[in-house]
């Protein structure tokens, strides 16, 4: 009885030993998988919202668009319109051609014309509307301004994607 006592401890010691480095392999294997899946979804969700901006620039996009824009196959396209389609902000429709087209809604509210007094009004050489009775200037060269401002920022998020996929 004493020599199996001997021999059966360290054996067990030894069986621990050994299979420690196999769960710390499959520790590590797990979370690269959970890792790769997190990866997965974010580059996903970016290439939705680079759609989705590309959209609120334009303010609908069909998939020939998208092909040119982000330089991607017809397929991938076809698939990032869908997950558009499907996004908040954003309505689909097809066209004659059979084509679905993602349209952007825009949250900005217009005042209604006729609640301004349109003789009071002098538009600036800048684009700058000022009215004649209180002097006050409104910026009106914001479309002009944002739209290259958006779609300069999305080609550098464009470019960033694709130099981290390299």
């Amino acid at each position: 009885m004493l020599v199996t006592q001997s021999v059966l401890i360290p054996m067990l010691v030894g069986c621990l030993v050994c299979a420690m480095p196999i769960l710390f392999a499959a520790l590590a294997m797990w979370k690269v998988s959970q890792r790769k899946k997190e990866l997965t979804r974010a580059i996903d969700e970016a290439w939705v919202d680079s759609a989705s901006q590309l959209a609120t620039v334009a303010g609908s996009i069909r998939t020939q668009d998208l092909m040119q824009s982000m330089s991607i196959k017809e397929s991938e396209a076809r698939s990032l319109l869908a997950k558009l389609g499907a996004s908040n902000g954003m309505s689909t429709s097809i066209n004659d051609d059979g084509e679905l087209v993602v349209y952007a809604h825009s949250n900005l509210r217009v005042a209604p014309v006729t609640s301004w007094d349109a003789g009071k009004l002098d538009v600036g050489s800048q684009g700058s509307v000022r009215t004649a009775d209180a002097g006050s200037t409104a910026s009106a060269n914001v479309a002009d301004s944002a739209y290259s401002e958006a779609l300069e920022e999305l080609m550098q998020e464009q470019a960033a994607s694709r130099m981290k996929s390299m």
